[in-house]
C-alpha cells in the first residue's frame, strides 16, 4: 500500500511538472516569437527609413546637378553675348574710324 502511494504521489508530481514545463515552454516559445515579430518591423522600419533617406539623398543631387548644369548654361550663354557685343563694338570703332578718315579725306579734297 505503501508503494502504491508513493508510485501514485512521484506520478502526480511528474505529471505537475511536466505540466508547468510545458506550459513554461509555451509562454518563452509565445514571447520569443513576439519579439522575433517585433524585431522584424523595427528590422524593417529602419530598412524603409533607409532607403527614404537614400531616395532624398539622390533626389537632391539630381537636382543640385540640374541647377550646376542650369548655371553653366546661363554662364555660356552670357559669354557668348559678351563675345558677340565685342565684335560688333570692335567693328562699330572700325567704322567711325573709317568715317573719321573719310571725313578727313572729303575736307582734304574740298
Amino acid at each position: 500500500m505503501v508503494a502504491r502511494e508513493r508510485y501514485l504521489d512521484k506520478n502526480a508530481e511528474r505529471i505537475c511538472t511536466n505540466f508547468f514545463n510545458m506550459a513554461k515552454h509555451s509562454n518563452l516559445k509565445k514571447t520569443f516569437s513576439r519579439w522575433r515579430q517585433n524585431s522584424f518591423k523595427i528590422c524593417v522600419k529602419e530598412k524603409m527609413a533607409a532607403e527614404l533617406r537614400l531616395m532624398m539623398t539622390k533626389q537632391k543631387h539630381e537636382h543640385e546637378v540640374f541647377c550646376i548644369t542650369e548655371q553653366k548654361h546661363k554662364r555660356a550663354q552670357h559669354v557668348i553675348s559678351q563675345k558677340n557685343l565685342r565684335k560688333t563694338n570692335l567693328a562699330f570703332k572700325e567704322m567711325t574710324k573709317f568715317l573719321k578718315a573719310l571725313r578727313v579725306k572729303q575736307s582734304v579734297l574740298k
